[in-house]
């Protein structure tokens, strides 16, 4: 068994961020998005994708990103799905795919440190590869205790 995964780049307010392509499905516009009231910041609300209501994430807030230089509603919706779950990610732009090394993630981390994305210098990117199952846990609890 093998080591190594393909992985989806992507860009949000300046930060490069990578995650398993296995689970994303599509990018679509981002349309109006309906707010969710209780919800402490990290869901943005509610878009229709799929037949559904998707629950699109704040993805600056909950990974805690620096985002003052680069602030500003994303163009897309980056829809991942993990088992029957199906959640949208805001997002500036869809770079392309990598293959990698399989990341490890401390006890409940959302994201590595930063490095250069797909192990190669001179035209790699640097950005920090996204823990996914712990991020559809997180979300799972934010829905929870609305």
């Amino acid at each position: 068994m093998s080591d190594t995964d393909t992985f989806l780049l992507l860009r949000r307010a300046g930060h490069t961020l990578a995650l398993p392509a296995a689970l994303t499905r599509q990018a679509v516009p981002l349309e109006d998005i309906a707010p969710l009231p209780g919800t402490t910041g990290v869901l943005h609300g509610l878009m229709p994708a799929a037949g559904r209501a998707v629950p699109i994430l704040h993805l600056e807030r909950l990974l805690s990103l620096d985002t003052a230089a680069q602030a500003g509603e994303a163009p897309l919706v980056l829809m991942i799905e993990s088992g029957e779950e199906l959640l949208g990610l805001p997002v500036d732009e869809v770079i392309g795919f990598i293959s990698d090394d399989r990341p490890t993630f401390g006890a409940h981390a959302l994201l590595t440190e930063e490095r250069i994305l797909g192990g190669y210098v001179g035209g790699g990117h640097k950005g920090r590869y996204l823990n996914a199952p712990q991020l559809f846990t997180e979300v799972s609890n934010q829905l929870g205790t609305i």
